[in-house]
């Protein structure tokens, strides 16, 4: 997969002397991974660098410091295999947001990919604590965000670009609205030492030094791509809408992100899943009730809505009760002060909360339920 060889080629400008001769072999160039795994085995080679003063090894740089962000690397390959024409593109555009922290890829692929390489999402993105997968066919998925092991890691375009080391400066020029600093280089710069023949070009931003423009152009034969390829690869990555008002939004029938509500404070086997929050307590059924009907008024929820919430479908509004009941086994809203259960539904702008408050012998179990209603 193209995405595991851009990740290699990076770590070889990070660690720097990892065996070159395995980049040949890992390539995956619009397919299927052609060669053994890459070896971590470290050898002595003789690296010629690029002639200029200017080095970039993380390029990520400056990005966390931008509140938003638009940015889209194009990477297509334009040549044959076995002889073959053989052409393909894929695009990656993201969508950044810095508060509240958000952002999601687009993913574009045409052209001669293999049917042997595994299906891409047209969409991931990572909102609301959740990190989602949307499927060409329109299916939506969603999981807890793992600030660890982020969803999108691999499919940062800034990240899968190659790290430059010897560039030549050449003049300022505005790109993309953006004052730059303007430097060229070849594959010394890249450390390919000499195994193909690659010309690049970079606009770094004068304030902030992050990439406002990346292109390079790389030609190769078989014994660099791999699986019988040869012919040009290029990436062309930009950074747009720099500072402007991005919305990231969901389809419709997305999971809801994770449920924020306060907890009670002897809260005790916690479940927090997109769109669902439970655990137990100690408190009553009638102290907790209290608690939501107080704390969640505060931020800005609107009191608990026993009759049609307004811009609710009488549908929607039943479907949301069937699903209680199916997860609890439980009944309608309860108006009345009940010590066995309550079941407090409230509105803010067009999501739902769902709270079910039921009496369980080992104590008070409490389930909430955060759902958006279908357009």
């Amino acid at each position: 997969m193209i995405l595991q060889s851009f990740r290699s080629w990076k770590m070889l400008m990070l660690v720097f002397l990892p065996l070159l001769a395995s980049l040949a072999c890992l390539s995956v160039i619009g397919g299927t991974p052609v060669g053994p795994e890459p070896t971590q085995e470290a050898v002595e080679v003789d690296v010629v660098l690029g002639p200029g003063g200017f080095d970039l090894r993380d390029t990520r740089a400056g990005l966390d410091g931008l509140p938003t962000y638009k940015a889209t690397l194009t990477v297509s390959f334009d040549g044959t295999k076995d002889g073959q024409p053989h052409q393909w593109s894929s695009t990656y555009e993201a969508l950044y947001t810095k508060e509240p922290p958000a952002r999601q890829v687009t993913i574009r692929q045409t052209g001669d990919t293999s049917e042997e390489e595994p299906e891409l999402p047209a969409i991931m993105a990572e909102k609301d604590g959740a990190a989602y997968e949307i499927g060409k066919d329109g299916s939506c998925t969603a999981t807890v965000f793992d600030s660890q092991d982020p969803l999108m890691g691999l499919l940062d375009p800034a990240g899968l670009l190659t790290g430059v080391f010897g560039a030549e400066e050449s003049g300022q020029e505005t790109v993309n609205g953006i004052a730059t600093t303007h430097y060229t280089f070849d594959e010394r710069a890249l450390v390919q030492n000499g195994r193909n023949k690659s010309t690049g070009e970079m606009w770094v931003a004068s304030e902030g030094g992050y990439i406002v423009h990346y292109l390079v152009t790389t030609k190769g034969n078989a014994n660099y791509f791999g699986g019988g390829m040869e012919g040009t690869l290029t990436r062309d990555y930009q950074l747009t809408d720099i500072n402007q008002s991005l919305t990231i939004e969901l389809p419709a029938d997305c999971p809801p992100g994770l449920v924020n509500a306060p907890l009670l404070s002897d809260a005790s086997n916690v479940v927090n899943l997109p769109g669902l929050l439970g655990y137990d307590t100690r408190t009553s059924v009638l102290e907790a009730r209290a608690f939501y009907e107080q704390e969640l008024s505060k931020l800005g929820w609107q009191a608990p809505a026993y009759q049609l919430p307004e811009g609710i479908s009488q549908e929607d509004y039943d479907r949301m009760l069937q699903e209680m009941e199916q997860l609890q086994g439980f009944m309608q809203p309860t108006p009345t002060p009940d010590p066995s259960k309550a079941f407090l539904v409230f509105q803010q702008g067009d999501q739902l909360l769902y709270i079910l408050i039921t009496l369980e012998t080992t104590g008070t179990h409490v389930t909430i339920t955060l759902s958006r209603p279908v357009e």
